[in-house]
């Protein structure tokens, strides 16, 4: 596409405002949306505001009967455990994989698009969710390097790690 964007554009970003707030203005500036993109990076830290945005989109439209607008879901790279969930509620650790698994289910609808960051997550995203293979899709972050420009970098005291999705890698 080139020239400028065919329609109007609102932006709600969610650390800029409390989780009620950011809600609150996502359900109005999302009424007459043909789209959304809303971050699945969204966890305990943030109240999983923009999952409660997906649910509140799935919601209004059967409510209103009326289509949700297609969402896109971006890195959406997540585990059915969650390390700080059962750190805070080790009782409910045992649980924990089927409620994450109700939740997404919660939102997940035709409407729904899910990117992930690798090619294998393409891969086991759905199997693991559920959810239609061809609604995820692979949307690699602009950091990727290429291998020919690895020989020029140095380290000048700093240090970098970097990988696939899930990485826990030694230094």
């Amino acid at each position: 596409m080139t020239g400028p964007w065919p329609a109007p554009v609102e932006t709600v970003i969610p650390i800029e405002m409390s989780a009620w707030q950011f809600l609150r203005r996502f359900a109005r500036a999302s009424t007459d949306a043909d789209a959304v993109v809303l971050r699945g990076t969204s966890g305990l830290h943030e109240y999983y505001v923009e999952l409660l945005a997906a649910l509140w989109l799935k919601l209004r439209a059967f409510w209103t009967r009326k289509p949700a607008p297609v969402t896109l879901m971006s890195d959406a790279t997540w585990d059915v455990t969650s390390r700080r969930l059962e750190q805070r509620l080790p009782a409910l650790a045992r649980i924990l994989p089927t409620v994450a698994r109700i939740a997404v289910r919660s939102f997940d609808g035709p409407h729904m698009r899910y990117g992930v960051l690798s090619c294998e997550e393409k891969e086991a995203f759905p199997q693991r969710w559920g959810i239609d293979a061809h609604r995820v899709f692979f949307t690699p972050f602009c950091a990727t390097m290429p291998v020919s420009k690895r020989e020029l970098v140095t380290d000048e005291g700093y240090v970098f790690a970097g990988g696939n999705s899930y990485r826990d890698y030694e230094l």
